[in-house]
This record gives C-alpha cells, sequence and structure tokens, in this order.
C-alpha cells in the first residue's frame, strides 16, 4: 500500500484522477465504436493492441482534463451545489445544520468565489490518507458517471445531427447517468459535511485560515 501511495505521489495524481483517465478513454473508444466500428477496428489493426490502447488513455487524460476543469467547474459542479443548496433550504437546513459541503464552507467565512478551491484543498489535505483516498474513490465513481453522461451526450449528438439517426436512447441513457451522478454527489457531499463537523469548526476554520482562504478573524455567516 505504501509502494501504491509513493507511485501516486511520484506521478502527482490521485486515485481519483486516475479512474477519470482510464474510463474517459475507454469509455470514448467505446462509443467511436458504436458510431465507426469500422475505422475503430482500422485504427487497432494498424496501431496495434498496446499503443492504441495508451493513445487512447491518452486521449482520456484529455477528455477528463477537459470535463473536470471547464465543463465541471462551470457547468456540472455548479448546479449539483446549486442543487444541493436548494435542498437544504427547502428541509431549513442553513448554518452549522448545512449539509452541502459547500455551502457549510461558505458558512465558516470562505468567500463566495474561492468555495469550491476551499473544498478541493480539504479532500486533498485535511483528512488522514486512508479517509482522504476513500473520499477521492468515491469521487472517482461519481466521474464515472458524470462522464458517461457527457460522452453519451456527444454521441446522441453526433448521432443526431451528423449522421441523421434520430433514435434517442443515448440520450435517455445520458439523462439517467446524470441523474445518478446529480443524486450520488448530493450524498456524497452530505457524508463528507457531516465528517468535517465531526472535526469541529474551530479544527476546519484553522485549517482554512491557514491555507489562505479565511480570515483567522472571521466569524460564521450564520
Amino acid at each position: 500500500m505504501d509502494e501504491k501511495n509513493s507511485l501516486l505521489q511520484t506521478l502527482g495524481v490521485t486515485p481519483e484522477q486516475i479512474i477519470g483517465y482510464a474510463y474517459a478513454g475507454l469509455f470514448a473508444a467505446a462509443c467511436f465504436a458504436i458510431v465507426d466500428s469500422q475505422s475503430i477496428k482500422t485504427f487497432i489493426d494498424s496501431l496495434g493492441a498496446l499503443l492504441s490502447t495508451l493513445i487512447f488513455l491518452g486521449l482520456g487524460i484529455g477528455i477528463y482534463t477537459f470535463y473536470f476543469l471547464v465543463l465541471g467547474e462551470f457547468v456540472l459542479y455548479p448546479f449539483q451545489h446549486f442543487f444541493h443548496g436548494l435542498m437544504d433550504k427547502i428541509r431549513n437546513r442553513t448554518g452549522a445544520r448545512h449539509t452541502s459541503t459547500i455551502a457549510f464552507i461558505g458558512y465558516l467565512g470562505v468567500p463566495a468565489g474561492y468555495r469550491r478551491a476551499a473544498y478541493e484543498a480539504i479532500k486533498s489535505n485535511f483528512y488522514d490518507v486512508d479517509e482522504r483516498r476513500r473520499i477521492q474513490l468515491a469521487h472517482g465513481e461519481l466521474h464515472v458517471l458524470y462522464l458517461t453522461a457527457v460522452e453519451l451526450s456527444i454521441t446522441a449528438i453526433y448521432l443526431k445531427f451528423v449522421l441523421g439517426n434520430g433514435n434517442v436512447q443515448f440520450a435517455v441513457m445520458a439523462l439517467i447517468a446524470y441523474l445518478g451522478a446529480l443524486v450520488g454527489d448530493t450524498r456524497q457531499h452530505s457524508l463528507e459535511a457531516y465528517k468535517l463537523k465531526t472535526y469541529g469548526q474551530e479544527k476546519v476554520k484553522a485549517f482554512l485560515s491557514e491555507i489562505g482562504y479565511i480570515s483567522s478573524r472571521s466569524e460564521p455567516a450564520g
């Protein structure tokens, strides 16, 4: 286990990223095969299985990076946080009773534009190694659902508007995957919010203050 941790640290990647990289590339290959199986077969026959796998892994890194840093940061995750916050509001869970990690971090004093970054810092550095790994693996599994929704949506759009295939099954599967990701992500954030609260607000605030996301003098937002 220590050797695996050392290798991951040397590479500078997390279990969450490894799952995302591998799945994004392999599922993209599956989608390409659905769209044009003959071209994929020719591609693999020309380059060989090993080189083709490496190319799809590289493609997966590119897809995951775009998904995580662009689609995720500006569309998917903000909507999930909005949805979770709305659920908290409906259930009258405010202040220290927030079940949304982003809302709870905001309650502790992190400004709105920095809450995602503060959350990522907590996820990467606040917990002990075993807890951190469990959380990262859970998010890796959620990325599988989000990536499935994204790649199936792209496949459905391509089939519809480029190839003229009006079959909606890929759009339906994409929607199911997205709803599963939304519900699962909300549940995961609720668990993490509960876990954060077990450490005590002062310990979490001290960490956030140490890494510069809140002033040491800031008070909970209420």
